[in-house]
């Protein structure tokens, strides 16, 4: 029987290009993130599970599970879509529309937020260390901070899915989107390339 296995993608040596190390670590789930914690220290995330590994050694690294079977409610698994570490507090993005927030040294989930619907595609981190935005199929960006009980802001100027985000500098952030109607060939609908100014978005911390 043929297994589809997903692997941590190779440490290589820079220098020589040869492969030090691989690890298949599941046989039916894709690896959707990684995350380096330190120097020996690697978030990663396999399906609905996130583990921490500990990599001092990497021809055996310690894992250790801090989410299993993300949110299970139904058949369909809530895949963990993106990560993000702020200090000590990890942020997650799952294809359930869900957005939490988890304190990594204690292991446990602080909040969890369910504004989005639909799958949250990414997670980036803003100017102020305790904000971040995410992206969704529900065509809005939410800028949020850690501390608030709700987002902040929600940013609605995209045709589709928010399915891209990505820091340029202190200020200023792009994200990509595309609607699900691309392909009749209307102008108003390709997929667009946005550009944010977070100085002209007003947050209030609730």
């Amino acid at each position: 029987m043929f297994y589809r296995y997903s692997e941590i993608p190779a440490i290589v040596d820079l220098e020589t290009s040869k492969l030090i190390k691989y690890y298949k670590v599941s046989q039916n789930d894709w690896i959707y993130c990684l995350l380096p914690v330190n120097i020996n220290d690697l978030l990663v995330v396999i399906g609905s599970n996130l583990e921490y590994w500990t990599m001092s050694d990497i021809r055996n690294p310690i894992r250790s599970p801090i989410i299993t079977n993300y949110g299970r409610k139904e058949e369909q698994r809530p895949f963990i879509s993106s990560i993000l570490l702020i200090d000590s507090t990890l942020v997650t993005t799952t294809f359930d529309g869900e957005v939490g927030i988890i304190d990594l040294e204690k292991r446990k989930t602080i909040h969890a937020y369910s504004e989005h619907k639909g799958r949250v595609w990414s997670v980036i981190q803003m100017s102020d260390r305790n904000i971040f935005a995410s992206g969704a199929d529900d065509k809005s960006i939410k800028i949020w901070d850690i501390r608030a009980k709700n987002s902040l802001q929600t940013l609605l100027e995209n045709p589709g899915r928010v399915s891209a985000l990505l820091k340029l500098s202190r200020n200023i952030f792009i994200s990509g989107s595309c609607s699900d109607t691309l392909y009749w060939n209307d102008s108003q609908t390709q997929a667009i390339i946005n550009i944010w100014d977070i100085r002209k978005l007003f947050f209030v911390v609730a």
